[in-house]
């Protein structure tokens, strides 16, 4: 056990200490219940069952890995996923995060580690919802597309009328796929100018035709579907019946202060300390920002996110056109990152605020998907990479006929 807990606080060593200790635990302790880890990090959240066996080791140590490890109950299938998590949430002194994994449509395991705000007793559950950031762009493309269609706006129309501030004008799909040569602007000046703001995009604007990812892009998608559809783009996502899976979700921003108490807080560094963001005291942002990164979700719904695009048919148009992203990191389609993984195509895509971090990654031939957010800016890549592993090997869950 000594070797074991020696190899360091790197993240491979952290992951690798975890799973030493707790195969330790699980052969020699029987499971008890109650135990409560010694750090306000690492309290547990309320059990959430799922459909497998729950194996719930418990050994008291010194380890705060291995306590966040025995104090989340998991089926041995999942224990991969359980010991990643809490050595990623230990190695990168983070506050809390949560991890689900669903397939063909079903959650089959969720769990969460840390307190919903730091310094509260409350913890984080996997139903707490969280920012989402850029992931909210997938459900941006496919609003896109219904308006389109609506509106019988084609892909590759210039859209001089809707948007003539922007010169050579844009299309759908370049701004879509981030190749319009628009770039991001610091965000202080681009709402100071109220109305007025897509002047400052176009004074930045160059290279048309080459991928370069920002905000920017979206932000206009979200300016065109107002335009277009007549009304903000949050309402037009709310009430079209053709992306009303997607709506059971996600929300886009929050509209009262009841619903934006009930967010898991965000965190920003001050010195050594994490400092507390509620989403109830930033300040409210205009409709036109949301389609850049507005959505709201917990880790469960996240998961459940591909099955729900599925269900609108809208999937194949958002990945059929993809352009090179000009790195080692496969390619974008509409709202969505094109990989491949060991031969399979998995789709994916990130999102990162100042105060939170999320991961969605599927593979919609195999029907698996994974979700993992953090209540911090720290993305935890070991967790998604552990979770997708285990959903692989995982059996498909039985669905009853109608």
């Amino acid at each position: 056990m000594r070797r074991c807990l020696g190899l360091g606080r790197t993240l491979v060593a952290c992951v690798a200490c975890v799973a030493c200790a707790a195969a330790v635990a699980c052969q020699t302790e029987p499971a008890a219940q109650g135990r409560s880890p010694s750090t306000a990090r690492d309290r547990a959240s309320a059990p959430h069952p799922t459909p497998a066996s729950v194996d719930t080791p418990a050994a008291p140590t010194t380890d705060p890995r291995l306590d966040c490890v025995v104090a989340q109950p998991h089926a041995a299938a999942f224990a991969p996923v359980v010991r990643a998590l809490c050595a990623e949430l230990h190695a990168l002194d983070g506050v809390s995060a949560s991890v689900a994994i669903a397939i063909d449509g079903q959650a089959v395991f969720s769990a969460a580690r840390g307190p919903r705000c730091w310094g509260a007793p409350t913890p984080l559950h996997t139903s707490t919802r969280m920012r989402l950031g850029s992931i909210t762009k997938l459900v941006t493309a496919a609003v896109v597309l219904v308006v389109a269609r609506e509106h019988d706006v084609e892909l590759d129309q210039p859209l001089r009328t809707t948007l003539p501030e922007l010169t050579p004008p844009p299309t759908l799909r370049t701004l879509l796929t981030h190749s319009a040569g628009l770039r991001d602007v610091a965000a202080q000046p681009l709402l100071e100018a109220g109305e007025h703001w897509l002047p400052l995009l176009q004074s930045q604007r160059r290279d048309a035709g080459a991928h370069v990812y920002a905000n920017a892009s979206y932000l206009v998608l979200g300016k065109w579907i107002d335009t277009v559809a007549g009304r903000p783009f949050p309402e037009v996502f709310a009430e079209h019946p053709a992306v009303s899976a997607l709506h059971e979700r996600l929300t886009l921003g929050v509209t009262d202060a009841a619903t934006a108490s009930e967010v898991g807080c965000g965190h920003r560094r001050s010195g050594a300390q994490w400092d507390p963001i509620p989403l109830a005291t930033e300040p409210p942002l205009p409709t036109w920002t949301l389609a850049a990164g507005g959505g709201i979700a917990s880790v469960e719904d996240l998961a459940l996110i591909p099955s729900a695009l599925e269900r609108t048919g809208l999937r194949p148009a958002l990945t059929r056109s993809t352009v090179s992203t000009g790195r080692n990191d496969g390619e974008y389609g509409f709202g969505i990152r094109v990989h491949q993984i060991d031969g399979r195509r998995v789709l994916a895509h990130a999102g990162k605020t100042e105060t939170h971090a999320a991961d969605l990654r599927w593979d919609p031939d195999q029907g698996i998907a994974v979700a993992v957010m953090s209540s911090t800016p720290q993305p935890f890549k070991a967790t998604l990479h552990a979770a997708f592993a285990a959903a692989q090997q995982h059996p498909r869950p039985d669905i009853e006929s109608p």
